[in-house]
């Protein structure tokens, strides 16, 4: 060590380089005095002799010229140590205080807190920001500070809380015990401009474009220019771009900041083209898609297209919200569809569906769990279809849990189900090929209801329904659905006329078609048009039987009972609003959802009733609510909410796991919601 840094050093430390000095002198000595005695100097005999004489002596000093400097060096390493250790502390306390007061000055705001949640310390640019806290304060304030219910404690990283006009995300160190309050007020501020300024793509479509220029020109020509002024001056007013591409077709543009506006307004441009209808003794409507993609216009474009064709297919008349995650929002739906004068659309599915069976070699056929005769006859009639072009063509139906019609009339005609259908159970994936297999579902668009959800994973799809569309229905190669439609047995009919070949059914097919087309529309009451009138009337000439249809259909006595005691249990949720609700007094028994249904469509027949609903058990685990309306009241968007679908004045739900009285009272909370606001 160099003499400067030496002196440097205190004594306690120095010790041990003396008596390192000192031993070393003496092992010189030795070494110099063994030498010695080896070459025999004569200048150490007197030396010697003293040694020799007293040897005893002699050691005892060598062992204290050993002992001292040793003892010495030890003790200054000790003391040199502790020496170290001191300064190490101190060095510690002053870098520490230092962080303290770099803390207390630091842009983020710092709090402390210890063993007991309690607020221990809190720098200036805390308190200055959020002078709330306070000192031994538990550290829940921080959850009655930003109104949250997260517990800081169990996350590292909160971000989004609000403090009056201020945004923090709040950072947690538990191992030193600090919460750490990042300002991102500028960020937060960046962010919500950039998002205010996103552009919103939509679509806009007037449903009823046909029926309206079916008019005498100038009065078609009339309603079409009081739709467009009434779009204009809410375009105007909303600042959103809007230009017509097409007769009946409208593109729009606006900035997601002015389309909070229009959420908040709950789209009221639905009421006023409503309300032009009244004007001109005429239903106007019209249906919107839109839709907002940050990252790509073009996707936003094709989203927005996507929620228009969910608005046309749910029954027009409402706008239809869908995002990049395939969230979905409807508002309005508040008309019944219209029938459309033109068949363009059914010549159009029909020619695709040609087309589309043309490519295949193997076709199944599928409609929904539990079916009915609109189901199997929709089914019959596409299986007909793709039979006169020599597919590979079956019906998808079980064995087990037929109803009744349905087994009355293969009975009837002696018929074998394996002659034209397979048992889901027993198909075997592996044996067809993709690329040359079509799968066709017909009444139901939703992927959870059809009797083999496993096909649609596989091969490609169509869809012919006369449903209104879910925010999770299949995405078809062809999706043909039509709402105003009575059945879906009314638009297979009208497929099988525009397809380019010949096509016969057989008298069991028309048959189990015309009934279900009975069915669906009560006898020609419900949903009925001219089109449903002339699809009746191809089916009769097709050989469809009546009498085996209305012998088909009857009910039984006891079934009739039955019914009318639940009808007796029906109780008025509002007179006024014509709504009964009718829970089956037979909490044990066990309902079909065709005998929950025609309570529901029997209760409609009395005249102070325009809505019913009807609770019962359909399996040990399950609860159905049958739902109907004939006026104004659009059930579809009531059992919805409930995890349902269905029509305009035709929808139904299953709740799990629940009791009648729980059900009812699920539906008297969506029922409060939809018409007292609560």
């Amino acid at each position: 060590m160099a003499p400067a840094r030496r002196k440097s050093l205190p004594f306690i430390t120095q010790i041990k380089y003396y008596s390192f000095a000192l031993l070393l002198t003496l092992n010189l000595f030795i070494g110099f005095f063994i030498l010695a005695s080896i070459l025999k100097l004569r200048f150490f005999t007197s030396f010697f002799n003293f040694l020799q004489t007293y040897p005893a002596i002699f050691g005892l000093i060598l062992l204290a010229l050993f002992l001292v400097p040793t003892i010495m060096t030890a003790i200054a390493i000790q003391l040199s140590q502790r020496y170290y250790l001191e300064q190490l502390d101190n060095l510690e306390t002053r870098v520490s205080t230092s962080a303290i007061e770099s803390l207390q000055y630091f842009n983020i705001g710092v709090l402390a807190y210890d063993e007991n949640k309690q607020i221990r310390w809190m720098n200036k640019s805390l308190t200055d920001v959020l002078p709330i806290f306070q000192l031994n304060d538990s550290i829940t304030v921080i959850n009655s500070l930003f109104d949250t219910t997260t517990n800081p404690l169990e996350h590292s990283r909160i971000e989004g809380l609000e403090y009056k006009e201020l945004t923090f995300t709040l950072h947690h160190d538990p191992q030193n015990q600090l919460f750490y309050f990042e300002n991102t007020t500028k960020l937060a501020t960046m962010q919500e401009r950039y998002r205010d300024s996103q552009l919103v793509f939509g679509y806009i479509f007037v449903d009823n474009y046909d029926l309206i220029q079916s008019r005498e020109d100038q009065y078609g020509q009339d309603i079409m220019s009081a739709i467009q002024k009434s779009l204009n001056n809410w375009a105007k007013k909303n600042d959103i771009y809007l230009r017509r591409y097409a007769n009946e077709r409208l593109v729009a543009m606006t900035t997601f900041k002015n389309f909070q506006t229009l959420l908040d307004d709950k789209f009221s441009i639905l009421e006023e083209i409503r309300s032009l209808g009244k004007e001109f003794n005429i239903q106007t409507t019209i249906s919107i898609g839109f839709s907002s993609d940050e990252d790509s216009f073009q996707e936003s474009a094709r989203l927005a297209w996507e929620a228009l064709e969910l608005s046309q297919g749910r029954g027009g008349d409402q706008v239809v919200i869908k995002d990049t995650q395939n969230n979905v929002q409807f508002f309005g739906g508040q008309t019944n569809p219209v029938e459309r004068q033109t068949r363009v659309r059914a010549k159009a599915a029909a020619s695709t569906l040609h087309t589309l069976l043309s490519s295949a070699q193997t076709i199944f056929i599928m409609g929904h769990q539990s079916p009915d005769l609109d189901s199997l006859g929709a089914a019959l009639g596409m299986y007909r279809i793709a039979k006169a072009m020599g597919k590979n063509t079956a019906v998808i139906l079980p064995r087990i849990g037929l109803n009744e019609e349905i087994n009355r009339l293969v009975d009837y005609f002696d018929l074998n189900l394996d002659d034209f259908s397979v048992d889901p159970e027993t198909i075997n994936l592996t044996n067809y090929q993709q690329h040359d297999t079509l799968v066709l579902v017909v009444d139901t668009n939703s992927p959870h209801l059809v009797q083999a959800p496993e096909l649609l994973k596989h091969f490609p799809v169509a869809v012919i329904d006369h449903h209104r569309k879910s925010g999770d229905s299949i995405d078809g190669i062809i999706n043909y659905v039509e709402p105003y439609a009575s059945s879906t047995c009314e638009l297979v009919t009208e497929i099988l006329i525009y397809q380019p070949l010949k096509v016969e059914l057989t008298v069991f097919e028309s048959t189990v078609m015309l009934a279900g087309m009975m069915l669906d529309s009560k006898n020609f009451t419900h949903r009925t048009s001219v089109r449903t009138f002339d699809a009746a009337a191809t089916l009769r000439q097709m050989g469809a039987d009546s009498i085996v249809i209305k012998d088909t259909l009857k009910d039984d006595l006891n079934d009739y009972l039955q019914k009318a005691a639940v009808i007796q249990n029906g109780r008025f949720y509002e007179h006024d609003l014509g709504i009964v609700i009718a829970i089956d007094p037979e909490f044990d028994m066990l309902r079909s959802r065709k005998f929950l249904a025609q309570v529901a469509d029997r209760l409609l027949n009395f005249g102070d009733v325009d809505t019913s609903f009807v609770i019962g058990f359909i399996d040990k685990q399950t609860v159905g609510i049958s739902a109907r309306s004939t006026g104004d009241t659009n059930v579809q968007l009531l059992m919805e909410a409930l995890g349902g679908g269905g029509h305009f004045n035709v929808a139904a739900a299953q709740l799990t796991n629940t009791t009648l009285e729980a059900a009812n009272e699920q539906l008297i909370a969506v029922l409060d919601s939809q018409f007292k606001g609560a």
